[in-house]
């Protein structure tokens, strides 16, 4: 009896693995994908805001709910770059 499983065995379990990746991976782009989108419509939405009004500077409040985004999205970001590191690994 051999230390290793056999060949079969350990294809089998990659192939499964990298399906299970490649699912991984789907789910992640479908989110950052609507994520993007999100970000899209609301910037969309201040855009609009902006051409209705005469004033031509952001807001404070403008200011925070950008960045309270730009972070959100960060973190997002950083929780898959991590996810798929840990995959490769």
């Amino acid at each position: 009896m051999s230390a290793h499983p056999r060949l079969e065995a350990r294809v089998s379990a990659q192939e499964r693995r990298q399906n299970n990746l490649e699912a991984r991976i789907e789910e992640l782009s479908e989110d950052m994908t609507a994520s993007f989108k999100q970000v899209s419509d609301y910037l969309n939405k201040i855009e609009e805001r902006l051409d209705q009004s005469e004033v031509t500077k952001a807001t404070k409040e403008d200011i925070r709910t950008i960045t309270t985004t730009l972070n959100q999205h960060t973190t997002l970001l950083t929780q898959i770059l991590e996810l798929l590191s840990k995959d490769e690994k």
